[in-house]
């Protein structure tokens, strides 16, 4: 898929942070970037997930889509700790800085404040 490619270079690029913001029954959401801590600049959502083997933190990640498996797609991640397995249904990829703090008028076009940041008065 050339969105995970796309995942990859970024992740050669700098960056190399990666970690699961959520993860249920249907579905995984890996968010990446150069800060975790103030920003991310890439989301690799998983849909209908069937089975998972990821750690919480990745670095350096590659994605790679494996082919089908019945009716759900084989992902292999791989970072400098090993390898790990994610089945489901398919894979999107959002690109665009994601600030996990509240910038008030500062941000610029294409910039958002992620959902979970408490916003200040508007």
């Amino acid at each position: 898929m050339d969105e995970l490619a796309e995942v990859n270079r970024m992740s050669d690029a700098g960056h190399s942070d990666f970690a699961v913001l959520t993860r249920d029954d249907e579905r995984m959401v890996l968010i990446g970037g150069f800060d975790l801590d103030y920003y991310h600049d890439v989301q690799v959502t998983f849909h209908g997930v069937v089975s998972t083997e990821c750690p919480e933190f990745l670095y350096t990640p590659h994605f790679h889509d494996a082919g089908a498996e019945g009716e759900h797609r084989h992902f292999v991640v791989r970072d400098e700790e090993g390898e790990y397995h994610v089945v489901a249904r398919g894979v999107d990829v959002q690109r665009g800085k994601v600030f996990h703090y509240d910038r008030g008028n500062l941000l610029r076009p294409g910039e958002r404040i992620a959902p979970w940041v408490r916003r200040g008065a508007e």
